[in-house]
């Protein structure tokens, strides 16, 4: 009999439930949870009051807990790729912020230079994302959230992930009308996204700069919503991602 096999029965026996996350780690917490049923029989299995748990909580011999994750937190690789998103936006609307403005004969060096290298790194960063998205499964809504929230919180994200996108595209397409050399990560060259001088790649950079706000507004509302969610509802949904 398998080690799951043998988890699932204990459960059964207890007439209780557990959520073991599926993956390379699922073996080992119920090789762990399975030892701590030996060591004590009428272990808990976890708190049953909170439908929306992240994670079933196993109390231990010495009183404290361990928590096995459900699947109804995001995989590690998703929330590395959101959290190092919102670090590299944090570092270009710092550097939107303090470097000088653009003009007919700004250098594309200093502080200019580091804005148009962390934009293609966010470029690069979405494009991951979203592949990573599209070959692994996202994890399910939570079962109280209501129709409407979940179909503002789905449009928000798609409107975050286009922006990011369209925004720093315009900014390359901005830099090589002004014979600007775009680099990613400072050592591999793009291509010009429009010849030099052109009305239309310059006229793209005074939407880069107003799609920009729209941009921190989208992100202000995405924060605010998660605090949200923690604070008042008090769900689990900016749990799902830490």
């Amino acid at each position: 009999m398998g080690v799951e096999e043998i988890f699932a029965n204990d459960a059964r026996r207890e007439g209780q439930s557990a959520i073991v996350e599926q993956g390379r780690f699922g073996d080992v917490f119920t090789a762990a949870y399975v030892a701590l049923q030996k060591l004590s029989p009428k272990l808990p299995l976890s708190d049953a009051s909170d439908p929306c748990a992240v994670g079933t909580n196993i109390l231990s011999p010495d009183g404290t807990h361990m928590k096995i994750r459900s699947t109804l937190t995001y995989s590690a690789p998703a929330r590395v790729f959101h959290w190092l998103t919102a670090l590299l936006l944090l570092v270009q609307f710092a550097l939107a912020v303090v470097m000088p403005d653009v003009t007919r004969d700004t250098k594309p060096d200093g502080l200019i230079a580091w804005h148009l290298g962390v934009g293609m790194s966010i470029v690069l960063l979405v494009i991951i994302r979203l592949f990573w998205r599209s070959t692994h499964s996202v994890p399910p809504e939570l079962p109280t959230l209501p129709k409407p929230l979940r179909v503002l919180a789905a449009l928000t994200h798609w409107c975050l992930y286009a922006l990011l996108l369209v925004v720093p595209i315009m900014g390359w397409a901005n830099a090589s009308s002004r014979a600007w050399d775009v680099m990613l990560l400072g050592a591999v060259p793009m291509p010009a996204l429009s010849p030099a001088g052109s009305p239309i790649g310059h006229a793209l950079g005074d939407w880069h700069g107003n799609l920009a706000w729209v941009l921190l507004a989208l992100i202000g509302m995405h924060v605010a919503a998660a605090l949200y969610h923690h604070f008042v509802l008090r769900d689990q949904t900016l749990r799902r991602m830490l």
